[in-house]
């Protein structure tokens, strides 16, 4: 039977020593499996999460960075942007492994399931 715990990534970012944006990123460390099938699994959900982290940082901190001078150059609020992921798992059967993500950034949420072989490591049919 598999056994997952929790792997965190928080990241502050910062522009001219402000923080700008905050990045919290959980992502499943599963046990108990096969040397292959948890490697797979594992491998999976850190890549999705680097993935995300460096989405924010090459894709929307250019942006965050033109709202934070806006801001500035108007006196206005800025509140920094807040990324977070989240999972939750359920085993449907020793073999069959269900682990769901959630992820929110800037008001909108998209939300994922991956249905997992827990002998090949594969994704199950």
């Amino acid at each position: 039977m598999a056994e997952i715990t929790t792997k965190h990534i928080l990241e502050n970012l910062t522009h001219a020593e402000v923080p700008v944006a905050t990045a919290s990123i959980e992502y499943p460390l599963v046990t108990g499996l096969n040397k292959k099938a948890a490697k797979r699994i594992n491998t999976f959900y850190e890549h999705q999460a680097t993935a995300l982290l460096q989405h924010v940082k090459k894709r929307l901190m250019p942006q965050i960075i033109k709202e934070y001078s806006h801001s500035l150059a108007t006196s206005s609020l800025f509140k920094p942007l807040e990324i977070s992921a989240t999972f939750t798992h359920a085993q449907q059967d020793e073999n069959i492994l269900n682990i769901s993500r959630d992820v929110h950034i800037r008001g909108t949420s998209k939300h994922t399931t991956e249905t997992w072989d827990t002998i090949s490591g594969w994704f199950a049919k």
